[in-house]
């Protein structure tokens, strides 16, 4: 793996524990999450789209 995706890999789960973390900041586990849940981390955070785009597909 090169660098560019090791970093790219980081920040993928750097962002997921993120999201989860905003979830428990809002008293949701990822079993309640809303599409509202995503739409806020979203437009608080939009620089964060793209890395966590493969843990919200998931």
């Amino acid at each position: 793996m090169g660098r560019s995706q090791t970093n790219h890999t980081k920040q993928e789960v750097t962002q997921a524990g993120a999201f989860l973390a905003r979830l428990a900041d809002r008293g949701r586990t990822i079993g309640q999450c809303q599409q509202a849940d995503i739409d806020a981390r979203h437009t608080e955070s939009p620089a964060t789209r793209r890395p966590s785009r493969s843990f919200l597909r998931w």
